[in-house]
């Protein structure tokens, strides 16, 4: 009898055991699916590509509320890599969207205080610290013609990286950042040295950082297109897509900006059919990628050029499909 009771309790709380583990099992899968639903969709694909949005089209104060708000979520939520990328990402595009709204002085507040952010959670000789001021700060400060900080900056990540080391790529972005410095006070031939042993030194790397390497190819090219070097130019160009090609990685995003790149430089020089093979490979590829992507975003900016330059080639009848595609997407915009 006693055994048959023990046998009983055993059982009833093997069966109450369960019924706790089945709730929590099913408690944590909507939770995830939660946080699927808000990370994905929620703010990737609605907030931050209306963001996107209305900073295209000149909408910056609404802009900047989307981007307040995805800064309050992404504070809290920014442990995985994408979500540390779009995290540190914020503070550059709100001071972007204050500068074009003329509100300078929070422009400047806004990067700085992105960058106390993350110095006061990560530590000032940090990889996330140098991270922000490699990929944002100078680059903000260079943009806005203010050599003076950015050359501080700049030396204040060799200060940094002598603390916590860099690898093979950050070296080769540095040697690029240095080039900047020297391009944006107009020392061309000073600042091409420097690109070009970055080139060298990146192309030498096992796994690449190719939106700096894209960075380095773009800047060479230009510079060879200003001093007369067109072949030079278009060289650059080929080999870089080459090697986007050849590099065993899904590349979509940096091949399509790269192929946009090269249209834009056959169209500077009158090669018409040439600038309109670049762009409808990049549309192609920009139609593949996900919706919350810049490029995808703006697709309707790259069929509106290649328009332009079907009918300067007389191929009136692709124009007519660009025309009937675009009507599509305003009808379907909603969605």
């Amino acid at each position: 009898m006693f055994l048959r009771r023990l046998y009983l309790k055993i059982r009833v709380f093997l069966y109450s055991v369960r019924h706790i583990t089945n709730r929590l099992i099913i408690i944590l899968m909507l939770t995830t699916l939660l946080c699927v639903f808000v990370n994905s969709f929620l703010f990737e694909r609605l907030i931050s590509s209306q963001a996107t949005n209305y900073e295209l089209s000149g909408k910056y104060s609404q802009a900047i509320v989307l981007y307040n708000i995805e800064d309050a979520y992404y504070s809290l939520f920014h442990f995985n890599k994408e979500n540390k990328e779009i995290y540190f990402q914020i503070p550059y595009k709100k001071a972007v969207c204050y500068l074009k709204n003329n509100e300078k002085k929070k422009s400047i507040n806004s990067i700085l205080l992105g960058m106390t952010k993350i110095q006061k959670q990560y530590g000032i000789f940090s990889k996330e610290t140098a991270y922000f001021i490699r990929k944002y700060l100078i680059e903000y400060y260079l943009d806005n013609n203010n050599y003076q900080l950015a050359s501080q900056e700049f030396k204040n990540l060799l200060i940094i990286f002598k603390k916590i080391g860099y690898d093979d790529n950050e070296k080769a972005d540095m040697i690029r950042l240095s080039g900047d410095l020297y391009y944006y006070r107009k020392q061309y031939d000073v600042a091409m040295g420097f690109y070009e042993k970055a080139y060298a030194a990146i192309l030498k790397q096992s796994d690449i950082d190719y939106p700096t390497f894209v960075k380095i190819v773009n800047r060479i090219a230009n510079y060879e297109l200003e001093e007369g070097e067109v072949n030079l130019a278009i060289d650059i160009y080929k080999q870089a897509i080459t090697q986007l090609e050849t590099s065993g990685q899904r590349q979509n995003t940096i091949m399509a900006g790269l192929l946009l790149s090269f249209g834009d430089l056959y169209i500077k020089i009158d090669k018409t059919k040439d600038a309109i093979s670049c762009y409808e490979k990049a549309i192609v590829i920009i139609k593949k990628l996900p919706h919350t992507s810049y490029l995808r975003q703006n697709i309707k900016t790259y069929l509106l050029a290649l328009k332009d330059l079907y009918n300067t080639d007389g191929q009136f009848h692709k124009v007519s499909e660009i025309e009937q595609e675009l009507t599509r997407k305003s009808r379907f915009s909603f969605l």
